[in-house]
């Protein structure tokens, strides 16, 4: 999907229709930061007022998503191509989540493995180098692998601040500094700057 593509489409249409940022921003009761970040292409608009939108501008939402006006045929073709490409995103999405999950556990086993590996070297008088090297060998090779499942989970997706619905991808600091709960983090949010539980969403942004 081509972001910027479908920006330059919005600001055209909405242009043609009079309105400013800021009045579309107050019909969808949304900041005119946010309607600025879709029409440079920073972000689309929350599957939520997308259909507001496409009313207001008086296109459907092929061709919203698309960037570009249709004719019967081509609405059709369209509809076919966003389908597959929101398929595939699922599917990326979710091979993502599942070598997350085994990164994640190959940390804990090599974490675990390395203390009982020291336990046995105690008990069978290993040479003091041994015993001390394996539990930090198992460590680092267990932080090195949580830090990669910090990398792989930070752009699974985007996070959605709670308060302007705008949706972003964090920076890796504020992303390990925040707090999490199941499927939210407590992130500062780079549209509004305020700080939410922001939703962990699998759909492209």
């Amino acid at each position: 999907m081509d972001l910027i593509k479908v920006g330059a489409f919005i600001a055209d249409k909405r242009k043609e229709k009079g309105l400013t940022q800021i009045e579309v921003a107050k019909k969808l009761y949304l900041t005119d930061r946010a309607v600025s970040k879709w029409e440079r292409g920073k972000s689309l608009p929350d599957v939520a007022v997308m259909q507001s939108l496409c009313e207001m501008l008086g296109v459907t939402l092929n061709e919203l998503l698309s960037g570009e006006c249709m004719v019967s045929e081509e609405k059709e073709k369209k509809a076919e191509n966003v389908a597959i490409e929101l398929l595939r995103e699922r599917e990326d999405y979710a091979r993502k989540s599942w070598v997350t999950l085994v990164i994640a556990i190959a940390g804990v086993f090599v974490f675990v493995s390395s203390l009982l590996l020291m336990g046995y070297f105690i008990a069978n008088n290993a040479p003091l180098w041994i015993t001390i090297l394996t539990p930090a060998l198992g460590t680092a090779v267990a932080d090195a692998l949580i830090v990669v499942v910090f990398i792989l989970d930070r752009v699974r997706g985007f996070f959605e601040c709670q308060k302007c619905k705008h949706r972003f991808v964090p920076r890796m600091g504020d992303y390990i500094k925040g707090k999490q709960k199941i499927t939210s983090r407590k992130l500062k949010c780079p549209n509004c700057n305020e700080s939410t539980w922001c939703k962990h969403k699998k759909t492209s942004r």
